[in-house]
């Protein structure tokens, strides 16, 4: 990760260590992290796109970006630190409600966080509306962001649409377990690390 990129090696190594110390992975944002290393190595085949992405939200974990000393690449990433989620938090449910998502995910791609909403009955949409229930927004934000410059989908329900709850991806996190929790998806199981395919 020094050179900010991780490696299939990277990969493998994290996975290893993540298993000898199971009693870390239960505490949000590592249980993701561990989550998607598992899903990653579930078929014996680590691509180079799963390591970038792996390594785009591991860089925003540790606060770390190359491009921000160098002046080049893409705007640094924060995870999400400014309060404007609805408070307290509003109890979520899948079936039948319509969610909207911005940001990026420390839960993986954004089309990943959709499926998972579709896979419990929910519908996804692409744009804000007031017909929406809930506006989703990923951990891992813009530097502009993470200071006070909210996107235009949160602006546009914190100013018009205040019955929209406004959900932070750790909340989320917790309504998926609770819905349809890790044991009972395979591809997400940890415990059968060492048996993929190939």
């Amino acid at each position: 990760m020094a050179d900010g990129k991780v490696t299939v090696e990277e990969v493998e190594y994290l996975r290893g260590w993540l298993e000898r110390r199971r009693e870390f992975i239960a505490a949000w944002p590592l249980s993701i992290v561990a989550q998607r290393i598992a899903v990653i190595c579930v078929d014996g085949v680590i691509t180079e796109e799963e390591c970038k992405s792996l390594g785009e939200t591991l860089l925003a974990l540790t606060g770390e970006d190359e491009s921000a000393e160098t002046g080049q690449g893409e705007p640094k990433k924060e995870l999400t630190t400014r309060s404007c989620f609805t408070i307290p938090e509003p109890e979520i449910c899948f079936d039948g409600r319509s969610f909207c998502l911005t940001g990026n995910f420390v839960f993986g791609p954004k089309s990943q966080a959709e499926e998972a909403i579709i896979q419990r009955g929910g519908k996804v949409s692409d744009r804000v509306s007031r017909e929406m229930d809930y506006l989703l927004v990923g951990s891992i934000v813009s530097k502009a962001w993470a200071h006070g410059n909210f996107g235009r989908k949160i602006e546009k329900v914190m100013t018009e649409w205040r019955h929209v709850a406004i959900i932070s991806e750790q909340h989320w996190t917790q309504a998926l377990n609770a819905c349809f929790p890790v044991e009972n998806q395979p591809w997400l199981l940890i415990k059968d690390w060492g048996h993929e395919a190939g």
